[in-house]
């Protein structure tokens, strides 16, 4: 039988509580800004082949993803966006795909409505 492959995982996280919980769960983890080349550089940004990018703030998210592009450029790249207004944005900065949060939730929201009229009657 195969060995499962396991896949390595870093994160960059400003806030100390949350860099603990990603410690916890068996990432390595650099607290830090994203934003910056030396944080990426030290988080070992080039040798990624995906980068995540979960920052909430669109203009943060765009930034990072852009010097993730120049420092990384055969890493795929994936960007949360809160807002599908922003989701073309994020695309230019760099990203190859987006996760659109407002899609995930209709699509979540329709799942559960079509559940409940089902069992409801």
């Amino acid at each position: 039988m195969g060995q499962a492959r396991r896949h390595d995982v870093t994160v960059i996280e400003m806030n100390p509580a949350l860099a603990d919980v990603a410690r916890a769960s068996g990432a390595t983890v650099h607290v830090g800004d994203a934003g910056r080349v030396d944080v990426l550089d030290h988080a070992g940004v080039r040798s990624a082949r995906v980068v995540a990018i979960t920052i909430a703030d669109v203009d943060a998210a765009g930034h990072v993803a852009a010097l993730v592009r120049t420092m990384a450029p055969d890493a795929f790249v994936v960007v949360r966006a809160r807002y599908r207004s922003v989701a073309m944005d994020l695309r230019r900065a760099g990203a190859h795909l987006v996760v659109d949060e407002e899609a995930l939730m209709g699509d979540r929201l329709a799942a559960a409505i079509e559940c409940a009229m089902r069992t409801a009657g």
